[in-house]
């Protein structure tokens, strides 16, 4: 639970990696399992399975070794404005508004993405969009709106667009 007039610090979620991994691990040793059986005509031993299994497993931890031991960044909302990363600070005098956007996935309608919505302007006025994909963090959708509103002394904490 966020306090008011303090930093709210959006965590990534380390485990949706992780059980990320292991089910890219089980798709990549399905394949490799598939093409062993094909080459093999269906005579694998034991041993070539464990083997697949180990090689799959090593694929994967490496496709995904920056998500799983790189530093992850918190994103940040406070009196300066919103930090996305080391580079990219949003302050507070050219954000319109902030909220979280639900979008099914490819037609599904139990599984869903969450993507944190940032309007805002440059300094020139030309409006944007910074659309951050968040469901790998640990969030409260009421906690960023009051942060928001709070730190910004506006609401903007919400979709204007519903």
């Amino acid at each position: 639970m966020w306090k008011k007039g303090t930093t709210l610090v959006i965590e990534v979620c380390k485990i949706m990696h992780w059980i990320g991994t292991f089910l890219l691990s089980i798709a990549i040793w399905a394949i490799i399992g598939l093409i062993s059986q094909i080459i093999s005509e269906g005579t694998l031993s034991w041993k070539s399975q464990l083997i697949s299994i180990g090689v799959s497993i090593v694929i994967a931890i490496g496709l995904r070794r920056k998500s799983l031991f790189g530093k992850e960044i918190p994103i940040l909302i406070s009196k300066e404005g919103i930090q996305l990363d080391d580079q990219t600070l949003l302050i507070w005098e050219l954000i319109d508004y902030v909220y979280i956007k639900e979008e099914p996935t490819n037609n599904l309608k139990d599984i869903d993405h969450d993507y944190l919505i940032i309007e805002h302007h440059n300094e020139k006025g030309f409006e944007k969009t910074t659309v951050v994909a968040i469901e790998m963090y640990y969030y409260n959708e009421m906690d960023i709106k009051r942060a928001v509103n709070y730190w910004s002394g506006r609401s903007i904490g919400s979709n204007p667009h519903r």
